[in-house]
Formats: C-alpha cells, structure tokens, sequence
C-alpha cells in the first residue's frame, strides 16, 4: 500500500464531485482538453460569477465577494490534460471551536471548454494538532472537504498518516442541520458510514457522513494532494496566505479539570481509615464529562471529556467521599509524559455517572490502587478512563466497554481507545438504577487526612 505521493487527489476529488453532480442533474466536467488555462481566464469567468450573482438579486447566493481570493499568489499545476490553478482563499474551518488548516479556490477546463472551479477545505485532525505535528502531505492526517461555489459540499476524502481511507459525502435528505446525534450509521460490505459534523470557513455547520474502510479494501495507489496543496501546519496557514490570526490548537491543558493542583491521592484514601468498616457502607461512583454530550464524538466543546472516580465510606453520622482524575502532569505530557492525579470534587461538571456498592475488602482493593497511581500518562494508550477502569476492576467491577474509534482510520482500521466518549455512551444505553443520565456536579472531596495510627 502506497503513501500519497503521486496520482492526483484533485483530479480523483473533482471526479468524485462530477459523479454527485451528474446525481444533481448538473453538467459533469470532463478532463479531456488540453488547453491552457491562465491565471487571467480564470480571474475573469470568477469576476463575472460576481457579477451575476449581484445582479441576480438572490440573497440566499454566497457572497463570493468576501473570499478575496489571493490572486498573487495564485500557482498552476500540471495534470494529464492540461492545469489546473489553486488560489488561497482567506478563512479557517473550526472544529470543536478551534480553527485549523486552510482552504483553496482550484480552477480546470471542461471537456466542453469552459471554466469550472471547486473550493477545497483542508482540515488536520485535532489530536495530531494536540501532538504540535506539522504534517507533510506523506504524514497527513485529517480530511478534505470538496464545495460548489454555492458552498454545497460534495465530496471529500479522509487520509490517515498519508494514505486514503475512506470517502465523505452530503447527509441523506431530511437530516437536520441543527441536529447532531450520531444514529446514521450503515455497514457497506467491509465500510462503515459515520454521521460526523464540523464548522465550516463559512461558518455554517455541516453534517456530513464518512466511510471508514479497513485496509483490506484500501486501493494500492490511493490519490495525492495535488502540488500546492503544502503541508498542514499546527494552528493553519499552508499556503492559505495572510491568514487571520488562528486559534491555537487545542492544547492539553484543556483537558477539563487538568489545571488543578496536583495532590497526594495516599493521604486522600487516608480518610477512609478514619470510619471503621463494620457496619459501613461503601459506594464507587464514575463520573464522565462527554467531549460533546449526548454524542460519540470524540472531541467537542469540553475537549476529549474526562472520567473521574469518586469514592464515599459511610457509617452512622460519618462520612467521607474524594473525588478525583487520572492527569498529565504537565501541557506537553498528554501524549507520553508523567501522571499527576487532581482533586475533581466540587468543579466538574458531568453528563453521565454510574454508581456501585461494594463490600469491604473491594473498597480497599480501590484504594490501594488510586493510592499509588501509575507514574506515565498518555491520551491514547493510558489515560483518565484508563485509570478509572482498571480501578474498578481492582474491586471486582466491570464496568461498561469505554472503547470507542478515535481519529480518522488508519492500518487496520480505525483505532479503539478507552476514552470518555465511548464510557459515556456505554453508561447511557444502560437501564439500571444505578445510572444517572441526566448529569450534574461532582460533590465536594473531603481532602488529605494524615494515615490513621
């Protein structure tokens, strides 16, 4: 299986488009003719789209007047046929409020002659952005989205490390554009369709659907970004030009909850040897923070979410409970770093939580664990749900699967991680009295406790 080096995804992304639009009853451009296409041919049939749209008078056409295509800085490219122009436009994609990558106007000739041009989004996935990659088109990991100069999308492709792995296409009629549930999925021979949703360069948010292949139907000769496309930096740009200034990546120390202090978790267990164990009652409750509630997706409004632990021995009239989170100990150790563990009681604001009663020997089993937590964090191999999971496993408890995909696919197919977003869904398709559904805030922990004597 080839990186992309060579055959052009231009030409395999405006075919993919040219299929949609034949679907559309629109005029399939061809690439038959070997004409030239200059830079000015292609400023002039641009400047008169302009035109028609203002004097059309339809105020639901988008104004191709506030793109300011950089036309100095406009390249042309060669392909089988003829070439093609790509020119930066001004503006970003957001993806769970953060801008990242870049996109570009491309101009072609039709078989017939005439001029037709397609607007490419090129958007990085956000946790090779937590990483600080700056990805080449060999090492490239993220999606393309293909528009209409109506801003239609049309098509688009998924890479992964470099390769193609799967395609994008419009939503089936009837799906809501404020609607964000993640029910529309649909196995095609050894694919999957997956609902997903970004905000646009426009700003318009877009519901789209994306197969996931696993390698066994990969082609061997995937396509290639075209020459000009350049690589994909950390907070946007790649030749997009004079860029506004870009929302940084979202960085590691968004993880919900992680900028709290680093405390001792021996001396938080330490006070639960202060209740005796004859008589009391012990309770471990899981908290999930979703990254976008209510949903599979990955990375939302709160990050990639988080899961704590809390833990409440009671006895009579005494009681003590510690809530708290598996970290990285610092920005830079999210992806492979040293762990710090963070009082989350009283600040952390859940979607889900799932609750168990346990005997004695299994509480402490849990707190011996936490007590010593492992010394390495990392977002993908051990991470918060990690933690929390084997935690409860130390006391006998299983708890629902927390595995879900993560990122577009890659060899093998997309990879699983435990991870907030899939404990989250596991937790809400459950029906049992212990489960709460509808969210809320941590109770407060009851801090250190000197070790009882």
């Amino acid at each position: 299986m080839k990186k992309i080096t060579s055959i052009t995804l231009f030409l395999l992304l405006v075919n993919v488009a040219c299929r949609k639009e034949n679907a559309l009853d629109n005029p399939a451009p061809a690439s038959s003719r070997g004409d030239t296409l200059t830079l000015n041919s292609a400023k002039q049939w641009y400047q008169n789209a302009e035109r028609k749209i203002r004097s059309s008078g339809n105020t639901s056409s988008i104004d191709h007047g506030k793109w300011d295509p950089e036309w100095i800085k406009a390249s042309s490219h060669q392909k089988a046929s003829g070439n093609y122009w790509l020119i930066p436009l001004k503006g970003q994609a957001k993806m769970s409020g953060y801008r990242a990558g870049y996109r570009k106007l491309a101009f072609y000739r039709l078989a017939s002659g005439e001029i037709s041009a397609y607007i490419f989004e090129i958007v990085p996935d956000l946790l090779s952005l937590q990483k600080g990659e700056h990805a080449g088109l060999d090492h490239f990991t993220g999606r393309v989205f293909v528009y209409d100069l109506d801003y239609h999308l049309i098509s688009g492709i998924v890479l992964a490390n470099g390769k193609a792995t799967g395609e994008i296409r419009r939503t089936p009629k009837g799906t809501k554009n404020n609607s964000l549930t993640t029910n529309l999925v649909r196995v095609i021979e050894t694919c999957t369709w997956y609902q997903s949703s970004y905000t646009n360069a426009e700003g318009e948010l877009v519901i789209y659907s994306e197969k996931i292949c696993s390698y066994t139907t990969v082609q061997d000769n995937p396509p290639s970004l075209p020459d000009g496309f350049g690589s994909v930096p950390v907070t946007g740009g790649g030749g997009g030009g004079n860029l506004p200034p870009a929302t940084p990546p979202p960085p590691t120390s968004n993880l919900p909850g992680e900028k709290g202090t680093k405390v001792k978790p021996n001396e938080l267990m330490n006070c639960f040897d202060n209740i005796p164990d004859a008589g009391a009652t012990m309770k471990v409750t899981v908290y999930v923070q979703e990254p976008f509630p209510g949903t599979e997706f990955n990375i939302g409004p709160n990050s990639v979410g988080h899961t704590a632990i809390g833990l409440t021995k009671s006895n009579g009239s005494s009681s003590v409970t510690q809530v708290l989170g598996y970290y990285p100990s610092t920005t830079r150790a999210a992806f492979g770093g040293s762990s710090k563990i963070v009082n989350n009681g009283g600040d952390l604001n859940f979607d889900v939580s799932i609750t168990y009663t346990i005997n004695a020997a299994s509480f402490k089993k849990i707190m011996n664990y936490i007590a010593n937590p492992p010394s390495t964090y990392d977002m993908l191999k051990f991470n918060c749900t990690t933690f929390v999971d084997i935690a409860c496993l130390k006391g006998g408890i299983d708890l629902p699967s927390s595995f879900n995909f993560v990122g577009p696919s890659g060899p093998g197919g997309s990879p699983m991680v435990m991870c907030p977003a899939g404990l989250g869904k596991s937790i809400r398709e459950q029906n049992t009295n212990n489960v709460n559904k509808k969210g809320g805030t941590t109770p407060n922990s009851n801090g250190p406790c000197n070790k009882a004597a």
